[in-house]
């Protein structure tokens, strides 16, 4: 019974009647259960801390081999996409070129990502740093290349061809008729091109104080 685990309070009972019928400190044997007994307690208390490290390093490991697949999926996906981009943005800005980049190249999770464009004939700029209608391609170029990764039922654009020249908004139109065979497109539009390409046209004005609505079905 000195040694069972379930009853661990045991065996320091019994060194601790010892200790109480011994009449002097002095007495070696005594002095020896005092010793073994700090060390049994010693060693409980390391093999805890042991238990606690190595559940730690366990965890630790875990963690770091989520976070690796994490960063290989992110590495991935940032390539391919930046690939789209390089192959969507000279499509619809007059062979330009765009690219994307890490902020933070030793963690890609700190910083985020820059987007860096160059407009035809033109230097290198960040996004903060191009006009209106520049903006706008480069927005459509980041909206289209993600839809090549990953593919959405319906989308709504609110007036991209605002900024936009006749030449440009032609060439959107006619890139938005390619995705309209997997997905909905919704657009909000006053330009006579855009409309032209649609399937279905939705026209809201106003007479006599009423909104009326009338709907075109386009043939051609």
């Amino acid at each position: 019974w000195l040694f069972q685990k379930k009853k661990p309070t045991s065996f320091f009972f019994f060194i601790n009647s010892f200790e109480f019928f011994s009449n002097s400190d002095s007495n070696s044997f005594f002095n020896l259960l005092k010793k073994f007994k700090e060390f049994l307690i010693n060693q409980s208390k390391n093999g805890f801390r042991k238990k606690l490290f190595f559940k730690k390093i366990f965890i630790e490991n875990i963690c770091f081999s989520y976070h690796l697949q994490r960063l290989s999926e992110y590495i991935q996906y940032l390539f391919i996409f930046d690939l789209f981009l390089k192959i969507i943005f000279p499509l619809i800005s007059k062979r330009g070129t765009m690219e994307i980049n890490l902020v933070e190249t030793m963690d890609p999770f700190l910083e985020g990502v820059v987007l860096s464009v160059k407009p035809p004939e033109k230097t290198w700029k960040t996004v903060s740093y191009l006009s209106g209608g520049e903006k706008t391609l480069s927005s459509l170029a980041v909206v289209f290349s993600l839809q090549e990764l990953k593919y959405s039922s319906w989308y709504l654009l609110d007036e991209i061809d605002a900024a936009l020249d006749f030449r440009n908004v032609t060439k959107i139109s006619s890139y938005l008729i390619s995705y309209a065979k997997n997905s909905q497109i919704l657009i909000v539009s006053l330009r006579n091109n855009i409309l032209a390409n649609s399937n279905q046209i939705l026209g809201i004005y106003k007479i006599f104080g009423e909104t009326k609505i009338i709907s075109l079905q386009n043939r051609i």
